[in-house]
């Protein structure tokens, strides 16, 4: 059974070097394949159970009306990859015209940064923008959990509007639903919002809203900020979180299906994606990490940490045969360009196939 997993995007311009290190004690380099290549700042992703395709939410590269704050517009989407292990796999496009910001050459963009899949629904949560943005093609989006069914998108829930009403970390009232996950149950769909520092439950059915949970931020100490989600064979939800950036201070955190902490792993640096294979393994993007501090994927097991080199990646997914998935370069667009004068050229967005 696949599992499906989520993840958020911080941009930056740096210089990337080599796609491949060796983990501690291995005897042979991992294998890393390009499945498909030219993404738009590709986010989470998710496994269709009935076909077994793999579904990629694309934050887009902003649009043509611009402001201090960055351009604005209606790039994102969210594509289907239906062969995803077979070579010449391609990425098509099911759903399109979704909100999209940038900074003006298409870098840093956020838009649709989560989707999932539940039987014949398509879940997508695109980025909230602040009241103060101005007006542009798919605008009336940001902030909102969409449901898109048999050629019809819908607008769920409005994520946003919770922290506005509600504001569950007590601290600053701002919102940034990044991530979402369709329980395997049908009963509920999260929603992680990291600015608002929570995971938001919403009723598939009636859009209904509820705290799933929230963290407080804590003076001296760096937020969780949630960014990825993630269930396993058991219904156990996990959800992983930035850290405020800072070198090893993310963490994955476990929970019941009721909402009880279960477990903690520490020690990342910005998780931005997460799944879990039918054994219990845990895989995890770290947008930040490695040596160089240009991202990888760990695998945690009983016996410790593997890791690869994966530059920027964000949402990963893993198959029931042990192929795991990860979207890279996830701050390009599709020019090629992640923003800053003395980054050199990089590749656009792509999905990397890695075996372990």
């Amino acid at each position: 059974m696949h599992r499906r997993s989520t993840a958020l995007v911080a941009a930056t311009g740096l210089a990337l070097t080599g796609l491949v290190t060796m983990a501690p004690g291995a005897s042979a380099a991992p294998k890393k394949v390009v499945v498909v290549k030219g993404l738009d700042n590709p986010r989470q992703l998710a496994w269709d159970e009935r076909s077994g395709a793999l579904v990629v939410a694309e934050a887009g590269r902003g649009g043509a009306t611009c402001g201090e704050e960055g351009c604005f517009g209606a790039t994102g989407s969210v594509s289907r990859i239906a062969r995803p292990g077979s070579v010449g796999a391609r990425a098509r496009t099911i759903l399109s015209g979704l909100y999209s910001s940038s900074a003006p050459d298409g870098s840093f963009a956020t838009g649709a940064d989560g989707a999932d899949v539940r039987g014949r629904d398509l879940f997508t949560i695109v980025t909230g923008g602040s009241p103060d943005l101005p007006p542009s093609p798919g605008s009336d989006q940001a902030g909102f959990l969409l449901r898109s069914s048999l050629g019809r998108t819908t607008k769920l829930a409005n994520i946003t509007a919770y922290e506005l009403a509600n504001n569950p970390d007590g601290k600053q009232v701002e919102s940034n639903p990044y991530a979402t996950l369709a329980l395997n149950s049908g009963r509920r769909v999260l929603v992680a919002d990291a600015a608002a520092n929570a995971v938001i439950a919403v009723n598939p059915r009636t859009g209904r809203r509820t705290l799933f949970h929230e963290w407080t931020p804590r003076k001296g100490r760096p937020e969780f900020v949630p960014t990825s989600l993630a269930e396993d064979s058991r219904g156990n939800i996990y959800v992983g979180g930035l850290g405020s950036e800072r070198k090893g201070k993310a963490k994955v955190v476990q929970f019941s299906s009721r909402g009880e902490r279960l477990r903690t792993w520490g020690n990342f640096t910005s998780v931005t994606g997460i799944d879990v294979d039918d054994s219990g393994v845990l895989y995890v993007s770290e947008l930040f990490g490695g040596a160089e501090g240009f991202g990888q994927v760990v695998r945690v097991t009983a016996s410790g940490r593997d890791k690869i080199a994966v530059p920027l990646p964000s949402g990963i997914a893993v198959d029931g045969d042990g192929n795991v998935y990860v979207a890279a370069w996830s701050v390009a667009d599709r020019d090629g360009s992640p923003g800053g004068e003395e980054s050199p050229p990089l590749k656009s967005g792509r999905i990397l196939r890695v075996l372990f």
